[in-house]
Parts: structure tokens; C-alpha cells; sequence
């Protein structure tokens, strides 16, 4: 999503980005069949390979997200599906792309539908995405 929304990845399938980050690292698959990751430092190689740059942050808190956006970046931030539904468990990335002052929310895009019914452009108020994040992730930018 972060390489499609900056353009650079419009001609790769999934499935290649997915190889893609499979074989730089990024997550890995268990004997089970589970995935386990994402990693971030993995996935942040990646991104560059991709012509994207960014870096991994620890604490990631909403102001640091505004400030993120504000210089035209883009949020690849971890969320804890369990905050979510009490069906899911487990970590998962959202892409935040736009803050909306006069709302106090963001919009952002959840592949998995786990924040909302429409996974592009998904409205979360800023109360609501601080009470689900893990407080972590990549902030990306062109390179």
C-alpha cells in the first residue's frame, strides 16, 4: 500500500511484494503454516529495495505520527488485533497517510479490515488509534 500510494510499486502483484519481503526477512513462515512477523527492520530493507527510505520506531506515539505526515511521510504503524475484536489476536500494520485536525482522526488503510468494513481510506479518531497501538513502527518517505 505505502509503495502503491507513493507510486512506485503500481506494476508488482501482491503476491510479488509478498515473495518480495518473504525473502528480504520481513516475516516468516512456520512449520505450522502460521506466519510469524512482521519485522520491522527487515521489512524497512525492503522498502529501500523498493526506492522507498525510512526508519523503525519504538515509540511511536500520536504526535510523532502528526509530525510524520505533516513532512509528507507516510505511518506503517503495529496495532494489537486483540484491542480490536475479541476474535483476533496477534499484531498487524496499518498504513496512516492523512491526519484530519478538525476531526481529530486519521485515515488510513487496513488490508485486513480489522479496524473497519472499507480497509482503503478508514476513518480512526486519534483516541481510537492510540487505544489500539502497539506504540511502534516504520515511518517511510521517498527515498
Amino acid at each position: 500500500m505505502a509503495g502503491d500510494t507513493l507510486g512506485l510499486t503500481t506494476s508488482k502483484t501482491l503476491y510479488d511484494l509478498t515473495i518480495g519481503c518473504f525473502e528480504k526477512g520481513g516475516f516468516k513462515i512456520m512449520e505450522s503454516g502460521e506466519i510469524n512477523g512482521v519485522f520491522h527492520y527487515p521489512l524497512l530493507d525492503y522498502v529501500r529495495s523498493l526506492g522507498m527510505d525510512g526508519r523503525v520506531e519504538k515509540n511511536l506515539g500520536l504526535d510523532a505520527i502528526k509530525e510524520a505526515l505533516s513532512e509528507n511521510g507516510l505511518v506503517l504503524l503495529s496495532i494489537d488485533l486483540a484491542k480490536t475484536s475479541k476474535n483476533l489476536s496477534g499484531g498487524h500494520l496499518i498504513l496512516v497517510h492523512t491526519y484530519k485536525k478538525e476531526q481529530d482522526a486519521f485515515i488510513v488503510h487496513d488490508c485486513a479490515h480489522a479496524i473497519a468494513d472499507v480497509g482503503e481510506n478508514a476513518v480512526l479518531l486519534a483516541k481510537d488509534m492510540d487505544a489500539i497501538s502497539n506504540r511502534k513502527g516504520l515511518i517511510l518517505c521517498s527515498a
